[in-house]
């Protein structure tokens, strides 16, 4: 903490996250925008081999359209089996499409050797999902100390704004490093 932390009316770090159609036209984000966010950000759902045993988590598409980023232990379980089939729904409501979940072609890495969910994971999906344009890898220069970001999910844990599930969350950050 810098000191510059904003607090509520009861005196707690107020929360900058919220509703991507409340906040974004105050983030500098238009129509078009928002709606390519919300083609392009999503759930991932696997429902396992016995069609019972569900598991969801957030994922978004990104490069070409044809992949998604998400987490590995929403894909596999702690032994390394598929928690397949599994599709991506994502949050216009107008679009489902099945992930081709080849356990051999599965790109994962850990973002620390800690916890078995502190994980990331790349999958295909078997067809372009309408409209969705694929988050661009990387980028021409990187984020500067103290530069402003916009960051979309498709969901944030413990927000106290309740955001319907169709409803990507985003907040306004600042880069650390």
């Amino acid at each position: 903490d810098n000191g510059n932390t904003i607090l509520d009316e009861d005196g707690k770090p107020k929360d900058p996250r919220g509703a991507l159609t409340r906040l974004g036209p105050k983030l500098g984000m238009s129509a078009a925008e928002i709606d390519q966010a919300r083609k392009s950000t999503g759930f991932i759902v696997c429902s396992g081999p016995d069609g019972v045993a569900k598991i969801a988590g957030s994922a978004t598409v990104y490069g070409n359209g044809m992949q998604l980023v998400t987490n590995t232990h929403v894909l596999v379980d702690e032994n390394g089996r598929s928690r397949g089939p599994c599709y991506f729904q994502n949050q216009d409501g107008k679009n489902s499409v099945s992930v081709n979940l080849d356990l051999r072609k599965l790109k994962t890495f850990r973002t620390s050797a800690s916890a078995f969910n502190d994980d990331v994971a790349l999958v295909r999906l078997t067809q372009k999902i309408p409209g969705a344009k694929g988050y661009p890898i990387g980028g021409s220069q990187p984020l500067a100390r103290n530069e402003k970001m916009i960051v979309i999910s498709a969901t944030q844990i413990e927000m106290r704004e309740k955001v319907p599930n169709d409803e990507p969350a985003v907040p306004q950050c600042r880069a650390k490093e």
